[in-house]
């Protein structure tokens, strides 16, 4: 009987050393911690493709490398606040946004920070599926996975940590399955994050902004455009004197969406930075720029009306008056709708593509 308990217990401790591969343990804060060492031990980058730019992944640099910890990891941070809003780095300080900065700003922010700045999506598949030990490989590319194997998933939401889908694939075709089935469920995750930002106080914002040292505020602005009982927001940033080649004013908009939720529209280029900004005016579901000051030998309005088909604010209106001559000649009075320019979107709005539309209508009348 002694001998029965003493082979029990040799059982149980040598069962207790085969711990389970920490994807397949239960969120815990052990877990957890190890989580968040994983966020400040990869490299991020922005994204450049066509619609994935408002989102960080983590770059690994040869098809082999592989996490201590967790395995092949792909990670997406989805920036929430101003913070590291990719766009607002992007058009406000572009050393910021440049990988090698980027990951020493992200290395350097608490557990709790992360979790304020960012939501986090991880899909991750352990490194036993890697060392060919059983199985086969699913193609003869260095660092392929061996088939069976499981990649999961690991979500932070608003400072929680919960464990997503998980996928498993026993053969090469159900391996080639699931990665469409995985990019689904991905792509369903971070869509939400587009073109959204989350905003206690906009003037939180306009600080964030010119924190950044390229660009001063010039005018906040505040309405209900889109007519949906949210507050809107429209800022101007001039191009701080001092800065090299300093000729750009930007426009924002923020429209919201619900409490402390914004869209976040950006025109880049919106004017010229000596256009003097006289004021902004809202009226219903439209928004003008007025430009007009006593050294500046012209008028200019530019307005934009929301289109609840486009769900965005379209240019509808772009009156520009010519003052060069003085009293002595009348006035020169350009006004350009949508016949003309066709459907501008408020963040596409470039002030320099009109330019030969009010010189090509002033010749017209010159030749009459």
């Amino acid at each position: 009987m002694k001998k029965i308990s003493l082979i029990l217990l040799a059982l149980w401790l040598f069962a207790c050393k085969q711990t389970s591969p920490i994807t397949e343990q239960p969120i815990s804060p052990e877990i957890e911690a190890k989580l968040y060492e994983l966020l400040k031990r990869v490299p991020y980058t922005s994204n450049e493709y066509p619609g994935l730019e408002f989102f960080y992944s983590n770059v690994a640099d040869i098809p082999t490398h592989l996490d201590p910890v967790f395995g092949k990891v792909d990670i997406s941070l989805l920036p929430k606040t101003a913070e590291f809003n990719p766009y607002i780095l992007e058009y406000f300080s572009n050393d910021l946004i440049e990988s090698d900065h980027l990951t020493q700003a992200i290395h350097e922010l608490s557990p709790e920070e992360l979790a304020r700045y960012f939501d986090v999506y991880i899909s991750a598949i352990d490194n036993q599926y890697f060392t060919g030990e059983k199985g086969k490989k699913t193609s003869d590319e260095q660092g392929a996975v061996y088939v069976p194997f499981k990649q999961v998933t690991y979500l932070l939401k608003d400072g929680v940590w919960s464990k997503g889908a998980s996928f498993s694939a026993s053969t090469k075709e159900e391996a080639a399955t699931l990665m469409d089935n995985q990019i689904s469920y991905w792509k369903g995750i971070i869509a939400p994050y587009e073109d959204v930002c989350q905003v206690e106080n906009p003037n939180n914002l306009s600080q964030r902004i010119v924190s950044l040292g390229a660009y001063d505020l010039e005018q906040l602005h505040s309405c209900d455009l889109n007519e949906d009982g949210q507050e809107d927001y429209l800022f101007s940033f001039a191009e701080r004197e001092g800065v090299a080649e300093a000729h750009r004013r930007v426009v924002i908009l923020l429209s919201g969406e619900e409490m402390h939720k914004y869209r976040l529209l950006i025109a880049p280029n919106f004017c010229y930075k000596d256009w003097p900004l006289h004021r902004i005016v809202c009226k219903g579901a439209y928004f003008t720029l007025e430009f007009k000051g006593d050294n500046f030998v012209a008028e200019a309005y530019i307005s934009f009306k929301y289109n609840k088909y486009a769900n965005n604010f379209l240019l509808h209106r772009y009156g520009y008056i010519d003052l060069s001559g003085g009293d002595e000649e009348p006035k020169r009075e350009v006004q350009l709708t949508s016949k003309d320019f066709g459907e501008v979107f408020f963040q596409d709005f470039y002030i320099e593509e009109f330019d030969h539309m009010i010189d090509s209508q002033f010749s017209e009348e010159e030749e009459e």
